[in-house]
């Protein structure tokens, strides 16, 4: 039905999701046309061995930043949009005992 109208569509999308890794990903891991643009990227492909050990240690999920959010909007359905307060305090309140019953005082020093 609409077969030539979808073909030519996908091929332009296809085109700009490459141009996009081109783009974004080349630069990091230095392949395609913008290898050896300078920005202020991290440079895997030119990274040290230190750099590389201190890259892998990097969280790359916000999972703790999720469950938070969801605290909070599940607080605000039981308390009602007004208690906001309430529920922060009672977010940080919680934060506080779990880091008081699962660390050491020393491991406090570097936060």
């Amino acid at each position: 039905m609409h077969n030539s109208e979808i073909t030519r569509l996908m091929k332009l999308m296809t085109l700009k999701i490459a141009d996009g890794f081109d783009v974004h990903r080349g630069v990091v891991f230095g392949f395609g046309a913008h290898a050896d643009d300078t920005g202020s990227l991290v440079k895997v492909a030119n990274a040290t061995e230190k750099e590389m050990e201190e890259l892998n240690k990097t969280t790359v999920h916000n999972l703790a930043e999720e469950r938070s959010v969801g605290s909070i909007n599940n607080e605000l359905k039981i308390r009602g949009k007004r208690n906001l307060e309430r529920v922060s305090r009672k977010l940080v309140l919680n934060k506080s005992f779990d880091l008081l019953e699962e660390k050491p005082a020393k491991d406090y020093i570097k936060l």
